[in-house]
């Protein structure tokens, strides 16, 4: 289960999220200037129950995306019909979420975060390609965060297109199998 948020702000208005392992820049939760805005990111995302390499790639087939179910975050795997291997009938495994978006070309220049409200289990994201991390999971593994249902910050504006036409690939890989290192 997860939800997303896309912060975009102008550089001289936030110190960066790396800057921080647990609290958001004030801006970013709550952008108090007209040039700083938070946009809805939780619709239109493609899922499978499984994990597809190829499918982190920025020139993953179309066609092969479109047999994904459509869904709009919050989602819960639990939900899904497929095989449950947990404990109680929960679903417990791998999850692959997919979202292309073109960013404005008046964005260039400017700080733009994804807020993820919270990814359940070892979650992995890439933005055009790129293999995104956060300063906790730089401590403690190769998986871009590790936590549960706990809230993390991603600062993608290096790997954004900002051109108002290309469209921006984010593949998030989610496993919720037990690991030890999820608190």
């Amino acid at each position: 289960t997860f939800g997303v948020m896309m912060a975009v702000l102008p550089i001289h208005d936030i110190a960066s999220a790396q800057d921080t392992d647990t609290e958001l820049p004030k801006t970013l939760v709550n952008p108090t200037n007209s040039e700083g805005r938070n946009l809805n990111f939780n619709q239109g995302w493609k899922f499978t129950a499984k994990y597809i390499a190829e499918a982190t790639a920025t020139d993953y087939s179309l066609v092969e995306l479109q047999k994904w179910e459509n869904v709009n975050l919050p989602h819960s795997v639990r939900l899904e019909k497929y095989a449950n291997s947990g404990q109680g009938g929960i679903y417990m495994g791998d999850a692959m979420y997919v979202k292309h978006f073109p960013i404005s070309e008046d964005d260039a220049g400017k700080k733009i975060f994804i807020n993820f409200e919270g990814v359940m289990g070892t979650s992995n994201v890439w933005v055009n390609g790129v293999k995104m991390t956060t300063k906790l999971a730089e401590k403690t593994g190769d998986a871009t965060y590790y936590g549960g249902y706990l809230p993390f910050v991603i600062d993608i504006s290096d790997v954004a297109i900002c051109d108002g036409t290309t469209e921006n690939v984010i593949v998030v890989y989610a496993n919720s199998k037990y690991d030890p290192t999820v608190p």
